[in-house]
């Protein structure tokens, strides 16, 4: 990725050298910088689960550090949303898919209709998860709060292989009924992220050639146990955006070729594999919608009078910026 301009950040630990980069190329670079304001892959484009106020915050940095140096150029947002559509071409690779995930699930429903074979798959691969990690079925319970539950095991059952603290929160009244704070689970979900890489890829270490053979032995054990505690880590991630109901049969083609790639996604996690494996519909047509610039600059004043409330008040402002331009572009003609 380095290759094609982009810039390796930390989300769970300081970093300084990272941030450096960033505002360098904010308030000195020739091009715009293309951040994402979610943190990460949402998975859902009709809709804005999560939204993070990092942009905001380098934005309002970035205009401060110009302002100090007297540079008269404002720092503004641009809000970008993608929008996908597809055509009879698109439908029927969607049914291929969802044909793949019914023989993953070994079902042979093909003559029922969209929505329940897709409920049918749904339905196996969540009690696939709940027997992963002892959760008692209740069919009487919506899937969304039984999707819940095996989020917050997954991201437990992590942090506990990692001997991580979690600070109570998987103790509190919040996480006993399965309920998964966005607040709260990030920041878990990053940190177990970083731990697992740290012990892969070995931050500082250049070569290997030093270490004796016990220890590289040791170094080998570690990097395999890191990558299945992230797979625990990579069930939490997708699940926690997952949690949505079953689209009708009625629904607009592109929501319901997004679902399916879902619930593919969702087989996918569950036997282990990340968003490397995720499977993409072709052929498509691509929106990018413009909402309207955000100028952080001319909000300095009271940023720097209060940076909470200014970060907040620019926050909100993009969220609504993402949810016109979703409400807009549903409302393109096909």
């Amino acid at each position: 990725m380095p290759n094609i301009g982009a810039m390796p950040i930390h989300h769970s630990k300081m970093d300084s050298k990272g941030m450096a980069r960033i505002f360098k190329a904010i308030t000195e670079g020739p091009y715009p910088l293309a951040l994402a304001p979610e943190g990460q892959v949402s998975y859902f484009t009709d809709s804005l689960p999560h939204l993070e106020n990092g942009t905001i915050f380098i934005g309002f940095q970035a205009a401060s550090q110009m302002a100090d140096k007297n540079i008269n150029i404002p720092v503004e947002i641009l809000p970008l949303s993608i929008h996908l559509r597809y055509d009879k071409h698109g439908e029927a690779a969607m049914i291929k898919l969802l044909g793949k995930i019914e023989k993953l699930c070994d079902i042979s429903n093909g003559n029922l209709p969209f929505t329940e074979r897709l409920r049918q798959c749904r339905e196996y691969i969540l009690k696939i998860n709940e027997n992963r990690y002892n959760i008692k079925s209740d069919d009487s319970v919506s899937f969304e709060t039984r999707l819940e539950k095996i989020v917050n095991a997954a991201l437990e059952t992590a942090e506990r292989m990692l001997g991580i603290n979690s600070g109570g929160s998987p103790k509190s009244d919040a996480a006993k009924d399965g309920a998964v704070s966005g607040d709260d689970f990030f920041p878990r979900l990053y940190k177990v992220r970083q731990l697992c890489w740290d012990k892969i890829f070995l931050p500082g270490v250049v070569s290997l050639e030093q270490k004796t053979v016990v220890e590289r032995n040791a170094m080998d054990l570690g990097a395999g146990e890191a990558w299945y505690i992230s797979r625990h880590q990579e069930l939490a991630d997708f699940g926690w955006y997952f949690r949505r109901p079953l689209p009708t049969e009625d629904a607009a083609l592109h929501n319901r070729i997004e679902y399916v790639q879902n619930l593919y996604d969702f087989a996918n996690r569950t036997m282990g594999g990340a968003i490397a494996n995720r499977v993409n519909i072709f052929p498509r047509k691509v929106i990018i919608h413009a909402a309207t610039v955000i100028n952080l600059t001319e909000r300095l004043p009271r940023y720097k009078e209060n940076k909470k409330c200014a970060i907040a008040a620019g926050a909100a402002d993009l969220e609504k910026a993402y949810l016109d331009s979703i409400k807009k572009a549903n409302d393109l003609p096909n």
